[in-house]
Formats: C-alpha cells, structure tokens, sequence
C-alpha cells in the first residue's frame, strides 16, 4: 500500500525510523536487554542472600538495591518504539508518556543511578573489607612472629641456664671426684708409702731387695705426681680457696713445665675475686686454649691477659703459630675445644671472638658482664 501524506512527512523529516530499524530494536531489547537485565538482578539477590547470611549487611543491603534496579530496568525496556509487532503497538514508550505524562527514559536515567550508586557503595564496602582482612592477617602474622619470637627467647634462656646448670653439676662432680681422690686415694698412697718404708728397714740385707724397694718408691713417688696433676686437672684448689689468678698462674706454670709452653700471665688492673662460676668459666676457657696451643698452633709463646673492666672482665688468649680459618664451617674436625668454650662463654651471658689467620695466629677474646 502507498504510505499516507502524514508517514510520507515523518519519513521526509527523519522524525520516524525505518520499519526494519525499529524491529531490529524491538528484537535487541526483548532478546537481550529484558533477559539480561532480570538474569542480573536474580544473580545480584543470590549474592546479596549470601553476604546476609555471612553478616554482612551494608553489602547485602547493596547488592539487593541493585537487583531491584537491574530488575525495573529490565521491565522499562518493554516500552520502546511504537511498532506493528507484537504487542509494542500497544506497550511502548509513547504510551507510557501519555499515561505518566514524563517519558520513560526519565525512569531509566534514575535506574542507572540507583545501579551505579549501589555498585559503587557495594565495592568500597568489599573493598574496606578486603583492606580490614588483609590488615587482620596481617595482626595475625605479626602476633605470629612475636610468639615465634618469644618462644626463640625461651629456648635460648632454657639453653642458657641448662648449660650453665650442667657446667655447675660437672663443676660439682669435679670437685667431688678431687676430694675423694685427694682425700682417700692420696691417704692410701701415702700409707702405702710408710709401709714400704718400713718393709725396706726389715729386708735391706738383700741387695735384690733394695733394687725391689727403689722400684717401689719410684712407682709411687709416680703415682703421687700424676694423681696431684689428676685432682689439680679436675678442681684446682687455688681457684676455690685463692680466686683466678692465682689459679691461672698455677696452670700457666704447670703447663709450662709439662708440656714446653713459654706462656705468660698479664693482669691489667687490680683484680678482685669474683662470682665463682664466673671465674670457673674463665679459667676454663683460659685452660682449654694454652691446651688447643700446645696441640695446634706449632708454637710455644702463648700469652694469657686478664684485665678487670669497668663493667666486664676481659681474658685474652693468643699466640703468634699458624692460625686457622675462623668461619665454623671450615673448623676442623677436632673442634669441639672451640665450641666448649662458646658455649661455656655464653652461659654467663659473655660473648667470645676468635680472631685467626693463617700464617698470622690466633686470638681469643672473652668478655663477661659482671651483673
């Protein structure tokens, strides 16, 4: 049919699309718009459903905001260009501005709103929590930590004082076995002594028997040295009854002798007797390094240096043979000299250096605090 003169002036002045543009819209809004506007909204609610039941309402409170506008908006797009299908002829967007006398794109401008403010509001909710999680982990990381920490501590402590603990049992059973040694075996020696010496006035006739006696006495002159050097070795008395340094003076002395040190004894200061621990620890340092010299360093001249500090008291122990490699891991196998004394050292709360080169010596300095 030919188009009216009132379609043929609408077509003149662009004021009505073509027939196939205004199906194309139709079909777009109905297949896609409609269906996608209300899948959102339903998905929207399911998440907003979820966020209430975990407690959190000013998402859930969002996120059902916006599924109620995905929803209108879905709705509103059932009124759009008049048009010969279906029902548009009757539902469209000139009908609903006759009845509401404001065209719906009014509508659908507040929609877009109401959707933008709640996605934006629902975002920054997620994401203050997100924020708030991430800091709470992070609380919870610390908190870790510092208990990782303090349990560290602890153990240490615990090490510390059940190492100071076994060096004070084995102190203890040094002196023990000194006393007992000093005390019964020598009185035996010594008994043993007199009667040989009076054996030999009864039988000095013959001379078998006199070489026999000789033997005898020199066998327990022998036995008498190496017993003292034994109970000296496990408690000397001088470190109970004279303090320190008269105690390393006496060792400096006696390894001299037997085992042709040229050590020296240095005191820098007036020195006092101190906590006996203390001073044990001292002298066993001092003890076992003249013994790693005497055994490692290929060299007699050693020197021991004690010196009374403000706050601490200070040994130092060197000597000018070969030296070593001061990195642990490159400590040889027979070591364990080294790592007795740090562990003693840092029983009292002291820390060792050990400064070494080969070719250049070794030296050993001991600090302990004296608290």
């Amino acid at each position: 049919a030919e188009p009216t003169d009132a379609r043929l002036a609408q077509l003149q002045h662009g004021d009505a699309p073509a027939e196939w543009s205004v199906v194309t819209d139709l079909l777009a809004r109905w297949i896609l718009a409609i269906p996608g506007a209300v899948y959102a909204a339903f998905a929207l609610r399911k998440q907003a459903k979820q966020a209430e039941a975990d407690g959190r309402k000013g998402v859930s409170s969002s996120l059902m905001l916006a599924s109620i506008g995905f929803f209108v908006y879905g709705i509103s797009q059932f009124f759009g260009p008049k048009a010969n299908i279906l029902f548009a002829d009757v539902i469209n967007g000139k009908a609903f501005s006759d009845f509401a006398g404001f065209p719906i794109q009014v509508i659908r401008a507040g929609i877009a709103i109401v959707i933008t403010f709640a996605i934006i509001r629902s975002t920054q909710i997620i994401g203050r929590e997100r924020q708030n999680q991430l800091l709470a982990a992070q609380h919870d990381r610390v908190e870790a930590l510092e208990r990782v920490q303090e349990e560290m501590k602890m153990r240490i402590k615990m090490r510390k004082e059940l190492l100071q603990r076994t060096v004070l049992l084995q102190e203890e059973e040094r002196i023990r076995i000194s006393r007992e040694l000093h005390d019964e075996t020598a009185q035996y020696l010594t008994a043993f002594s007199a009667n040989l010496a009076a054996l030999e006035n009864r039988l000095m006739e013959d001379e078998k028997n006199i070489e026999l006696f000789e033997r005898l006495h020199n066998l327990s002159d022998q036995m008498s040295q190496k017993l003292s050097r034994l109970v000296h070795d496990l408690r000397p008395a001088q470190l109970d009854e004279l303090g320190l340094t008269p105690a390393l003076s006496f060792l400096i002395d006696r390894l001299n002798n037997d085992l042709g040190l040229k050590a020296k004894l240095k005191i820098n200061g007036e020195y006092s007797k101190q906590n006996p621990y203390i001073e044990t620890v001292l002298f066993r340092v001092a003890q076992e390094g003249l013994i790693n010299i005497s055994r490692h360093a290929e060299t007699k001249n050693a020197q021991v240096i004690l010196s009374l500090k403000d706050d601490h008291l200070e040994l130092v122990i060197k000597d000018d043979g070969k030296g070593f490699s001061v990195v642990e891991d490159h400590w040889p196998d027979d070591s364990f000299g080294l790592i007795g004394m740090r562990e003693r050292v840092e029983s009292v709360q002291g820390n060792i250096e050990i400064d070494s080169e080969i070719g250049k010596g070794t030296q050993v300095v001991v600090n302990i605090p004296l608290e």
